[in-house]
């Protein structure tokens, strides 16, 4: 773990790393706490040495001395104690409680853990895992670049790390080399949920979640704060893929962000520009840095489908929406299947000039989703007859135009449970993550029906 202003626990500190933007509140900078200092929380901890200090917080190499009977959890002899800074004006607990209560709602091999905390001032600290080997740049201090494989696991890490986050709602906003630790076996491990936000806050109030410079997604370096959400973490991992790949610590090169109007829709040049590489990853790595957030994948999940695509790792096999055809919206098949909905509701949706989505007909026989599929898509259905399976057995037909297909995967990011197949000729409007979320928060009608949906279904089974 590490400090929330750019210093790594884990590891040495290294003259590279840099704080996040500043926030609303001044901070006055606790006095540091000496070697062999005793804190107490569930448990005990001695201070051994400083691994880094930043805006917010202080981290500490601290072994654990006594453990309390009350908690079955084993604690391990050494861990990383990060103690809050008291701000001016403002209770130091909060940048605690911040962090703190984004962790406590995820529970991911490849998001730090928290073992233990305290609130009580004047050093509020939380108590988390230790790596020795530190982060990205640290890990790899010998100079040598990581090969491709290295970076594609990287950014499977990183993308199964925020589809946990991202399904709690919960938004990093500070992704980069730094934040991004490596356990003893050379995993990754996101860090540092300092300035996280709740992905429904409002963004006129944000203070914090500006990010870091030069790992900024456009929308963070130019305060747009009402474009931040997901995608914006999407820019994040990216730029800290293409900072590994490359070697170039991208916040000494800050020349290299492009602004506004620029003639390339990247936010950094092509990675092939620095350092050859694949076409697959490149292209997967510059999805990420498009400097407008709706040309962003649209939710991490999808980004680990390609990646698992690229890489044929693990045991689900990605799909895709491959055998479907994409339509014109503006042209006569559209019109005419849209004179064609009963809905009104629906078909003034489907008339509308600015259509969240994707027009798609699929053929007799083709899978619209498979089962354990990871290429994250809703669909609503328009027309035809869609086959619900489930471990290669017809569970259900669906045929009433207006219903939700995919949707649980797609909000929540869990592999799907069944195969969708189109029976005769079917047409849907497909979304992926992102622009079904747009949907629904477009149109309340559209997500009253997807609760009473939900409801039924919920409902319906044996065991609710």
């Amino acid at each position: 773990m590490a400090s929330n202003g750019g210093k790594r626990a884990g590891a040495r500190t290294g003259s590279d790393q840099t704080s996040t933007l500043t926030p609303a509140v001044a901070m006055a900078p606790a006095p540091p706490l000496e070697r062999g200092a005793v804190l107490k929380a569930r448990h005990s901890y001695r201070l051994e040495r400083v691994l880094g200090r930043g805006g917010y917080a202080s981290v500490y190499l601290a072994e654990t001395l006594e453990t309390s009977s009350e908690t079955p959890e084993v604690v391990p002899r050494q861990v990383a104690l990060k103690v809050f800074n008291s701000p001016v004006e403002a209770d130091p607990a909060q940048f605690l409680k911040r962090e703190l209560s984004s962790l406590l709602a995820l529970r991911h091999e490849r998001i730090i853990r928290v073992y233990d905390w305290n609130l009580d001032p004047p050093n509020a600290f939380v108590v988390l895992e230790y790596h020795p080997s530190g982060n990205l740049f640290q890990a790899g201090a010998s100079g040598r670049l990581p090969a491709e494989g290295e970076v594609w696991r990287l950014l499977a890490h990183l993308m199964s790390a925020l589809s946990t986050a991202h399904r709690a709602s919960i938004l990093h906003l500070d992704i980069k080399p730094d934040n991004v630790l490596v356990d003893v076996d050379g995993n990754f491990v996101l860090t540092d949920f300092g300035i996280s936000q709740g992905s429904g806050v409002s963004r006129q109030q944000m203070a914090f979640g500006l990010g870091s410079p030069g790992y900024q997604a456009p929308e963070q370096r130019f305060r747009d704060t009402n474009l931040i959400g997901a995608r914006t973490d999407l820019w994040g991992a990216g730029a800290t893929a293409y900072a590994y790949f490359t070697g170039l610590r991208l916040n000494r090169h800050l020349n290299l962000l492009a602004g506004p109007g620029a003639s390339s829709p990247f936010g950094l040049p092509p990675v092939s520009e620095h350092r050859p590489c694949s076409a697959a990853l490149e292209q997967v790595i510059m999805s990420l840095l498009m400097f407008e957030p709706l040309r962003r994948p649209g939710s991490a999940a999808e980004v680990l489908a390609q990646v698992m695509r690229h890489t044929s790792a693990g045991d689900i096999q990605p799909a895709v929406l491959g055998s479907g055809r994409k339509a014109d919206p503006a042209g006569a098949e559209v019109r005419e299947l849209v004179s064609r909905i009963v809905d009104p509701h629906l078909a003034a949706i489907c008339k509308a000039s600015d259509v969240i989505g994707k027009y798609i007909v699929f053929e007799d026989g083709e899978v619209l989703a498979s089962q354990g599929d990871l290429a994250r898509h809703a669909f609503v259905l328009l027309q035809g007859e869609v086959v619900v399976e489930r471990a290669g057995d017809v569970e259900s037909v669906v045929c009433r135009e207006g219903v939700f297909l995919g949707e649980v995967s797609a909000l929540t990011g869990l592999p799907r449970t069944t195969t969708l197949r189109a029976r005769g000729r079917v047409w849907v409007l497909a979304f992926n993550a992102a622009e079904f979320e747009q949907f629904v928060v477009s149109y309340p009608a559209v997500a009253v029906r997807l609760l009473k949906s939900l409801a039924v279904r919920l409902a319906d089974r044996p065991n609710a």
